[in-house]
This record gives structure tokens, sequence and C-alpha cells, in this order.
């Protein structure tokens, strides 16, 4: 009488790795063990008892969970036959064995790594911190391209029942979980936080939706709330492909996991797990995401920069806003004005445009009433804008700037305006959802045009720190 020792090799495809669990033996003579072996190749589900795939499902649900992957197949492995009487080692049977049955060998030649799952456990930790997580990344950027602060701000302003960012760090044991730190950063500047996640490795999530406590089938997200009651979320299928992985329940948070390496900001997709027994939030990364991936990276594209207007290049502040709450506009046109030597004619510092249909900004004539009055000009509708100088030059080669700066216009660079007696530069202000937008332009007296700046040169630079001298601080 033989024995073959039996496991089950679960084929985990994108590690290019099968896993064997013993489930048991087959016990027989010639004739029995060569029909086993036949009926072997039809795969575990197959041909083994019940007892022995519960065996391995029991055993490997804790391995899926740890690889994060689910297998692809489920293979018989011989290990051995043995004598049932003396447990001797008979290699010739062993040999004949797998010459019928080898399903592993079609693997391994394709570059799969067979371990049992005892071997597994001993170097789990080199699959969990080495995983390579990059293919879960929906944004690499260059962090000069990605305007974090405005989605900071963004996210403080629309997240009202949660945190609207967490500091959080990656776990020690495990690449793909993070683990909430307790620092209340909420209180921090933005700005100091934007630094810190750009030069000093500070890692932020940021939410993208999260339960209602008391609403079973209602999501909170930045964009707004999403109704649940219209999907069948018993339904496998089509819960798989707007969720994926992700677990939506009464506690389920979804978030941005934003980090910064060299100046370049990758952004991935997490989503919350659990809570420690110190009261920290545990955050898996998600792979499988299914259409919401689509709507997160959507929502990303309202915070990056065209090339012509990220911020420390040439470019015309198209995408530069800020919230009106968070910017003193008369206090900067009152501090421009006097720098600039208009103090004594303030209201007739600020002319009043329209845009035309073919986004054409026309001069409709200066401000001439009390300044108040411009912001209610300016919210009529988003067409209104008003146009504020903040560059002349002073005709003897320096270039006068509204932060109280004179410049020779040699050390300068212009981009592509010409300053001369008839040309100011300035910003072109409007509101738009409810925030300043500025665009740097340029206003000839003499044919009465107001036309946006392409090329800024280093007024880009100088707008800049004009502006945020005027940012009300959080």
């Amino acid at each position: 009488m033989y024995k073959i020792k039996q496991a089950i090799g679960y084929v985990f495809e994108k590690r290019k790795l099968i896993i064997t669990i013993p489930v048991g033996y087959s016990c027989g003579n010639k004739e029995m063990i060569e029909k086993d072996l036949s009926f072997m190749k039809m795969g575990a589900y197959a041909s083994l008892p019940c007892e022995a795939i519960n065996i391995g499902e029991a055993n490997i649900a804790y391995i899926c969970q740890m690889l994060r992957e689910k297998p692809v197949n489920a293979i018989i492995v011989i290990e051995n036959v043995v004598d049932a009487n003396t447990e001797e080692v008979l290699e010739d049977l062993f040999n004949k064995a797998k010459a019928v049955c080898d399903s592993e060998k079609y693997y391994m030649e394709n570059g799969y790594i067979v371990k049992t799952i005892f071997e597994l456990n001993e170097c789990m930790e080199e699959y969990l911190t080495k995983e390579d997580l990059e293919h879960c990344s929906i944004l690499n950027i260059d962090a000069s391209k990605f305007n974090l602060r405005e989605l900071l701000l963004e996210a403080n302003n629309k997240l009202k029942d949660i945190r609207c960012f967490s500091k959080v760090r990656k776990s020690k044991l495990v690449n793909h979980i993070f683990v909430e730190e307790l620092d209340e950063i909420q209180n921090e500047n933005i700005d100091n936080i934007v630094n810190h996640v750009i030069h000093n490795n500070l890692v932020l999530a940021i939410p993208y939706m999260y339960s209602e406590e008391e609403n079973y089938f209602g999501m909170n997200s930045i964009e707004g709330n999403i109704d649940l009651s219209k999907i069948d979320l018993e339904d496998e299928e089509e819960y798989y492909n707007l969720f994926g992985e992700i677990d939506i329940n009464s506690e389920s948070i979804v978030s941005y996991l934003i980090s910064c390496t060299n100046e370049i900001i990758n952004i991935k997709i997490i989503y919350y797990k659990g809570i420690t027994q110190g009261c920290q939030r545990l955050y898996e990364i998600a792979e499988e995401v299914g259409a919401l991936k689509k709507k997160m990276e959507s929502y990303l594209n309202n915070y990056i920069f065209d090339d012509d207007e990220k911020i420390g290049s040439a470019f015309n502040l198209n995408s530069f806003k800020v919230y009106k709450k968070d910017f003193d506009l008369i206090g900067f046109i009152a501090k421009v004005s006097e720098n600039l030597g208009w103090a004594a004619e303030m209201s007739y510092f600020v002319s009043c445009l329209q845009r035309d249909s073919k986004g054409n900004f026309d001069g409709i004539g200066n401000c001439q009433e009390d300044l108040t009055d411009i912001i209610p000009f300016m919210e009529e509708t988003s067409d209104n804008s008003i146009f504020v100088p903040i560059a002349v030059s002073d005709l003897d080669g320096e270039v006068i700037l509204a932060h109280g700066k004179n410049i020779k216009e040699d050390e300068f660079d212009l981009g592509s305006v010409t300053l001369d007696e008839d040309t100011i530069v300035g910003l072109i202000i409007s509101i738009v959802d409810n925030k300043y937008k500025f665009i740097i332009a340029e206003h000839s007296a003499c044919i009465g045009q107001y036309e946006v700046i392409k090329e800024c040169g280093d007024f880009n630079r100088e707008v800049i720190r004009l502006i945020n001298k005027f940012i009300k601080r959080r």
C-alpha cells in the first residue's frame, strides 16, 4: 500500500507565486493510485474531497489578506509518495507520479516560485515591505504644477463632519497600510502644511467621501452628497464595478493619500480599515477601486496648472484663485494704489470691465463710487471684473512694482510686455464659484485694450508675493 501526500497549490498571478498547503493523502494499491493520479490532473476542486478543500481555503484566506491578491487557480501538488506502513519515501514511485501529475511544472517554466505555507510565513515580511505599489498611483506630478494649497482649502471649507486632512505614516510592517498620527495639523497654517508636504516628507490623507452617520444610503463627498439608494449593493458585479475592493458601510472613509518625493507629488487612494488600540485610524491603499477611481482622478484635474499656468514659471494666473473670505480685496487695492502713488485718486485707480462673447475684456469706465461697491458689481456675473494696476514704468529705466519695490528694467524679465508711458501691467480680477480669480494682463491707454499676458517673465513671481500678503492665514 502507498500514500500520496498532497497539497493544494494556490496560484498568485501578480506575484508569480504558488503557495502550497498540505491537505492530506490518498492511500491505496498501485491500481488505485493510478486512478487517483488521473483525477488529480483535473485540478484540486474537481478531485479532492470537501474536507481537503476546506483545509486549503481556511488557511489561504489569511494569505490572501496579507498579500492583497486572490489566487487565479488551485492545482494539486504531489509532495511525496511513501510506504503506507513504514512511511519510507519511495523515490521511484514519486518520480512516476510527478510524470503523470506535475501541474506546477508549467508555472515554474514561466517564472513562478513554489513555496510551502510554512516557508512563506518565514519570509512574509519580504513580500509585505518590498511591495511595489506604484501601479496604485492615480497621479504623479511636478509639485509646481499642482495647486495643493487650493485642495487643502477646499477640503477645509467643504468637509465639516470629519477631519479635513490628517497626518499619516506608513506601517513599519506592511507597505500598503498607513497609520493616522494624532498631530492636530488642522490648526496649522495651510502654507506651512504645503511646505512640509513638499519639502519635509509630510504624508497627508484628505477625505474624498465618507458615510453619513444617520443615512445608510448616503455618502458625503468633497464634491457633494452621493445617493446610494439607486445602487444594488447586494449585486456583487455592480458593486465591484463601482467601488472595487472598497467596503462601503456606515464607517466608510475613502481618501487621497498625498506624498511628495524630490518635488514630485504622488497621490493614491486609501480607505478606512479600522482603528488601533491607541485610537489611531488605519488606512489601506486601494488597488481596485472601480468607477470611483475615474471620479477621484477627474476631481484632481481642478487643481492641475496648465504648462503656461504653473506657479514658478511663465504663466498668466488663469488658475490662480483664492476664496473671497480669505482675501482682503479692498485692503489690497488701497495698498497697491498707495505704493504706485495713486492714493489721492484711488477711485479712478480701478477700472470696471466686462467680458464679451469672444472672451475679450472691454473697459466700461472707472470705479468712481465707494470701493465697497466693487464687490457687488463683480458678483452680478462672472463676466464682470476689475482691472487693478500692479506695475508701471518710471520712464527712466525702472519698473515700479505695486509692493513698493523698484527694479531696473534691464534686471527684470518683462516677458512679452513692453512698458512705456501708455502701458500698464495689472490684474484682471473676477469672482468665480465664490473665489477671486486673478489674470495678469496689460492695458494700453493708446488703443484702450486689455490683453492677457501669455509670457509674464518675472511678473509671475512678484504677483504671487504681492497677493500672498493679503491672503488671510488660517
